[in-house]
């Protein structure tokens, strides 16, 4: 790799400082912010191989520094870095971001798609930065001391090899999405009194064996990704969560999940497809808002219909082939449309009066379904209901059936 001496630095530094167009008319000194930034510039292209990236337009040349590929600047100040071309671009190595007032009016931050092993940012600066993207590297560290970052906003980490994530106390209060899916986590810690305003955490496709978090935290976290991953226990602290509108737990190896009294009631999907689970309930008063519950593939010897859910729309029990029975509650499911119990060990389905009266979609199918009614007729909302491969599937029960239901589609 061809080495280029500190004289010749300093005279590509300078002279590109000249040639920065100001809007302010200020006047250029060596100890002027522009003058700071092009030394950072110039210290990333060094750090990261700069002579062999694959795209490297008019850097370190007598251009003007707005005209080197992937900057923008405004009133004689970096602010966007774009190094990424849609391909690996050849950024290589541990990258330590200038500090001070280096590059301090610096917004937005892409250098994805490229080969950096480890990323720094030093104390007490960039902190007017709001977008970093660091995603299809080869990243195993990324670090941030105290006071430093705290305008971002979004950070993505994804498609990494990062082992853990860890933040200091008092941090990233202002950040609003978290991408750190596709990595090799074993951890990821959350402090005390930071990500106050996180709405967005993608965790998910990790090494995760566990995950947990402070009481009183992530009340702004509406969305959390954790599946694929290896997750034995997911633990609910007190008064946290308090607007999560989204929790995908699915393919992990939950054994259980106790979701506390009076808490998720914002909650409107939660998918728990791919577990462990022996059991299913939810206490009172909670899970208000559910829309969606997917628990399919799991273990389940008993399922307790969430009652305080007259909202669910959607509710999977399929693949849980020892559960024996479902109760329907009275009065109860009526915004329910779609109910799959297929591939169980369910015997008998009965619904009570008054429930279940905008079904349209049932799937009793691979069943040890004998016993079949309605407390009512729902023949005006059911569409569609299968009852291949179960012994209620006799031809003695088919007219009745389709007498009962003649606007469903009826598979035997």
């Amino acid at each position: 790799m061809k080495k280029l001496s500190i004289c010749t630095l300093l005279l590509f530094t300078l002279f590109a400082c000249t040639k920065i167009s100001d809007t302010s008319n200020a006047p250029l000194t060596t100890t002027g912010n522009r003058f700071l930034d092009s030394l950072g510039l110039v210290s990333i292209y060094k750090q990261t191989d700069g002579i062999d990236w694959s795209t490297q337009t008019n850097w370190l040349t007598n251009k003007p520094i707005d005209q080197w590929y992937g900057i923008t600047m405004s009133q004689g100040r970096v602010t966007s870095i774009i190094l990424e071309i849609g391909e690996v671009n050849g950024l290589n190595g541990a990258l330590a971001m200038p500090g001070g007032d280096t590059l301090s009016d610096l917004t937005y931050l892409d250098l994805s798609s490229n080969s950096l092993t480890s990323f720094t940012v030093p104390k007490n600066s960039l902190n007017n930065l709001t977008f970093i993207n660091l995603s299809f590297n080869s990243l195993v560290s990324f670090a941030t001391p105290a006071n430093s970052l705290t305008n971002l906003d979004t950070l993505d980490l994804s498609f990494n090899l990062l082992p853990s994530f860890t933040v200091v106390a008092n941090s990233f209060n202002n950040l609003n999405l978290l991408y750190l899916f596709n990595n090799r986590l074993t951890s990821v810690s959350i402090p005390v009194n930071s990500f106050n305003n996180l709405q967005f955490l993608i965790a998910n496709n990790n090494f995760l064996t566990s995950f947990s978090f402070p009481e009183n935290s992530l009340n702004n976290l509406t969305d959390l990704n954790l599946s694929v991953n290896t997750i034995t226990a997911f633990t609910f602290s007190n008064n946290s969560l308090a607007n999560l509108d989204t929790l995908e737990l699915w393919n992990n190896n939950l054994t259980s999940l106790v979701i506390p009294a009076n808490s998720l009631n914002k909650l409107t999907y939660l998918y728990l497809y791919g577990n462990r689970l022996t059991s299913f309930s939810s206490p009172t008063n909670s899970l208000n808002n559910l829309v969606y519950l997917d628990v399919s593939s799991n273990y389940l010897t008993s399922f307790t219909v969430p009652v305080n859910s007259p909202n669910l729309q959607y509710l999977s029990l399929y693949l849980n082939e020892n559960l024996p029975s479902f109760t329907l509650p009275a009065n109860g499911l009526n915004n329910l449309t779609n109910l799959d119990i297929s591939q169980t060990s369910i015997a008998s389905f009965s619904s009570p009066a008054n429930s279940l009266n905008k079904l349209s979609n049932l799937n009793v199918s691979y069943t040890s379904l004998a016993s079949f009614t309605f407390g009512n007729n729902p023949a005006n909302t059911l569409t569609a209901i299968d009852f291949i491969s179960t012994p209620f599937a006799g031809t003695a029960n088919r007219t009745t059936i389709q007498n009962q239901f003649p606007n469903a589609t009826i598979s035997w």
